[in-house]
């Protein structure tokens, strides 16, 4: 019966792909995309399908809790994606100092000064846009610290432990004990995303979509030519030139000396794990997000940041942070709480605010004299 469902599954899925499969010419935006190929991705096709019949379901039962490495450990070896991540966590042993006795393509670290941890930090490894996304969102656990476990746009940030106690229940298939399943809608999620992916790729592939520039953002401000190589865009013998592949389009470059994007004045793009964390702290300028440091981003403040580590907003108190229509609504309304301090945590409609003395989800606040 469990192969009759999956088969009948599948088909359905494949019969919901073959609508794409057409030779219309290319879809508006808000149209259905168009699929590269003739056959659903093998990859896909393969992915075992959640069971429509509620029998057909294992019973639950009590996951293992993951244990460290309980050998003797003389010289406090442990594992991490660096030093300093193997310092903090110093949960993961690996008393041989070999880095096949860690996990997740971690490292062993040898003579670390730390005392071995009793929780393992896989346990807060939680899916975010960033790491105030994932720390505010608690919403997807990412235990085996994989970015494809998150949902499309997020990646998957480690020991976030300000999730204690806000996780969904850690699951067998989060540990990878049963093999992850997928509903035909989740199916349909993929393929839309790889249909989208081969279509950048090819776009990409063009290099009359390549372009020159200092970083991303200057390519997109100038447009200054083509490229083929980043030697083309070498300024001069002595500097190095970066070309840019892009996926085309309107909010790429499309032709010389036009830019794709007005340019913002020197000094406005400063770096923060959110843009009110940016406004708090003013803590680097930047140009992209990779000078920015981990779980940060590089956001373009023009009139904001003006000097290094002079903040224009003072901190908020992060209890006062809830979701609202207007800031009126936000006071008294209790819709949701926003801790990160983003619009993202807020349902649709809705922004984050400060000051509000909402307490409780779902229960309004009522002003005196109202």
């Amino acid at each position: 019966n469990n192969n009759n469902n999956n088969n009948n599954n599948n088909n359905q899925a494949m019969a919901s792909y073959s609508m794409y499969n057409n030779n219309n010419p290319a879809p508006s935006p808000s149209s259905p995309r168009l699929p590269p190929s003739n056959s659903m991705p093998a990859y896909i096709a393969s992915l075992p399908m959640t069971p429509t019949n509620p029998y057909d379901t294992p019973a639950p039962f009590n996951l293992p809790v993951p244990t460290p490495n309980m050998r003797s450990n003389p010289n406090n070896n442990f594992c991490g994606y660096g030093w300093e991540s193997a310092m903090a966590e110093c949960f993961h042993a690996c008393p041989s100092g070999m880095d096949k006795e860690c996990p997740n393509s971690k490292k062993c670290h040898s003579w670390l000064t730390c005392d071995a941890g009793k929780v393992d930090p896989a346990t807060y490894n939680v899916c975010g846009r960033n790491w105030s996304h994932a720390a505010s969102s608690c919403a997807t656990r990412c235990f085996l610290g994989d970015d494809t476990d998150c949902p499309a746009g997020e990646t998957c940030f480690g020991g976030v432990s300000e999730c204690e106690e806000k996780l969904p229940q850690l699951t067998a298939e989060d540990v990878g004990l049963v093999e992850k399943t997928y509903t035909p809608d989740e199916i349909a999620v993929l393929l839309d995303e790889e249909i989208a992916k081969e279509r950048d790729e090819e776009a990409m592939s063009n290099n009359k979509n390549w372009w020159c520039g200092t970083s991303w953002t200057n390519m997109l401000e100038t447009c200054s030519k083509r490229c083929e190589s980043d030697d083309d865009c070498k300024p001069n013998a002595w500097t190095s030139g970066s070309c840019f592949k892009t996926t085309g389009g309107p909010d790429n470059c499309a032709t010389p000396g036009i830019p794709a994007k007005a340019p913002v004045p020197p000094g406005s793009r400063w770096c923060g794990t959110s843009w009110n964390d940016m406004l708090e702290t003013c803590e680097k300028k930047c140009e992209s997000d990779e000078e920015c440091g981990w779980g940060k981003s590089c956001w373009e403040a023009p009139g904001t940041c003006q000097w290094i580590g002079v903040p224009v907003k003072e901190k908020s108190d992060v209890a006062s942070l809830w979701c609202g229509v207007d800031y009126d609504g936000a006071m008294t309304g209790c819709a949701r709480a926003c801790p990160g301090e983003t619009n993202e945590e807020c349902p649709q409609g809705m922004s984050c605010f400060s000051g509000s003395s909402c307490t409780e989800e779902g229960e309004a606040v009522v002003r005196e004299g109202y």
